[in-house]
């Protein structure tokens, strides 16, 4: 999920820059159809690709979260992915690219609507700002809520570490029989 945030946050921006040419590809007399798949496709693309990214790192992650936990407590070891969870982030990855391909606003070949074509440079107009704000606060919201549910794992990893269970452990020997 952060990755797909973080690669949605980037698809995000570079659809500020790339108004003007979706205003150059509408002139030409490309559709709005033409124009949302050319965006879907792409959205798509980059959103799965940071899912699939994020899913690959998942899994050694969570082996590694395992092995330190097994410090602690013996049902540590069976940490596993969740595919319940992975399916959740891969269909977030797929509406976070649905929406990112929606969030630009087209140009129609027949008006620029605050496109500036002729000099080149790019106005953006009120209804677009709006939509880019709300987007960007939404952002900011999942990224908040995901970098508190991290440092909550943390917190409660550390005061594992740190909780006395009136055994001492110093001197124990663990053998491991199949």
């Amino acid at each position: 999920m952060i990755a797909c945030s973080n690669v949605a946050n980037l698809i995000l921006a570079r659809s500020v820059r790339r108004e003007g040419e979706l205003a150059i590809r509408a002139a030409l007399g490309a559709g709005t159809g033409v124009l949302r798949r050319t965006l879907l496709a792409e959205s798509l693309l980059l959103c799965g690709a940071g899912a699939a990214l994020g899913v690959l790192i998942a899994w050694p992650m969570v082996a590694i979260l395992a092995r330190y936990a097994a410090r602690f407590s013996v049902r540590a070891l069976d940490l596993t992915v969740d595919l319940s969870v992975l399916w959740v982030g891969v269909a977030l990855a797929i509406v976070a690219a649905v929406l990112l391909a929606f969030v630009p606003r087209l140009p129609s070949a027949h008006a620029s609507h605050g496109f500036g074509l002729s000099s080149g440079s790019l106005r953006i107009t009120s209804g677009t700002n709006r939509r880019l704000r709300a987007f960007a606060v939404t952002q900011i919201a999942a990224s908040f809520v995901l970098l508190a549910g991290a440092g909550m794992l943390l917190a409660t990893l550390m005061s594992l570490q740190a909780t006395q269970t009136g055994f001492d452990m110093r001197r124990v020997l663990a053998i491991d029989v199949p």
